[in-house]
């Protein structure tokens, strides 16, 4: 039997490490909405997805939890943040001086070279840390109430809780927070829209399955604490002038 509530369990080992693998995840649950086959498929082929989404994805929120854990020095949570992470720079072709193609022989082998060199870091251009910064900069200090209420979170709050529950018929489920304050769930997720009407919202939440995120944490951390916690999802657009907006998903998860 694991310790339900662990601080601090490393992004690689929660996914990929027993006995926390064995566990369903929430992706895992939407996997199975799509259908049965296509779950047992996923469990019986795993891949590792290595998506340029996906990989930014993971910067925003390593920053955003180094922001939590240093929220009264941001100096240092910027330090911190950047030491996890190796900066790729892209071969120059000699006869033209300027950098490979990504999708050119000498690009793709120095970027796997880089890659084993680099082991167990994010990797990252130096525009992917710019842009990075400059979301982080507008969803904590240019987007008026809704940063001031995040800086409150980040302060109050503590950054990747893992939780892991077994139900009574033997079902193993995890779910692990961006954020948790004494009564919020805080989920970070970046988007490429810069569309925040009602909406366009609602299309976002539904087409990524965020409202069986926001469900599955809520339920989870219930059945071990007791405690029904507001789940707030915070949307934060790649596009300039990088707006941001706070979605209470406590709706859609009832639903």
């Amino acid at each position: 039997m694991i310790n339900p509530i662990i601080h601090g369990l490393s992004n690689e080992a929660y996914h990929h490490e027993s006995p926390y693998s064995e566990y369903l995840s929430s992706s895992q649950i939407k996997r199975y909405a799509v259908s049965p086959k296509a779950f047992k498929f996923a469990l019986d082929n795993p891949t590792e997805d290595k998506s340029d989404a996906l990989r930014f994805g993971s910067l925003f929120h390593d920053l955003m939890a180094c922001y939590a854990e240093h929220s009264d020095n941001y100096s240092e949570a910027v330090e911190q943040w950047k030491r996890n992470i190796a900066v790729f720079e892209p071969p120059v072709n000699e006869n033209t001086g300027k950098p490979y193609g990504c999708s050119t022989k000498a690009y793709i082998g120095a970027y796997e070279t880089f890659i084993q060199a680099n082991d167990g870091k994010l990797i990252a251009s130096n525009e992917e840390l710019t842009m990075v910064q400059t979301m982080a900069r507008s969803i904590m200090f240019d987007s008026g109430a809704t940063s001031e209420q995040v800086r409150k979170l980040l302060k109050w709050g503590k950054p990747e809780v893992s939780f892991f529950y077994e139900t009574e018929d033997g079902i193993k489920l995890k779910v692990r927070q961006d954020l948790l304050t004494r009564k919020k769930i805080i989920d970070w997720k970046t988007t490429t829209s810069d569309d925040f009407t009602e909406e366009a919202i609602n299309r976002t939440i539904l087409k990524y399955g965020y409202h069986i995120s926001a469900a599955m944490y809520q339920y989870v951390v219930h059945e071990i604490t007791g405690k029904w916690l507001d789940f707030i999802l915070v949307l934060a657009s790649k596009v300039a002038p990088h707006d941001c907006v706070m979605v209470d998903m406590c709706n859609y998860g009832y639903r």
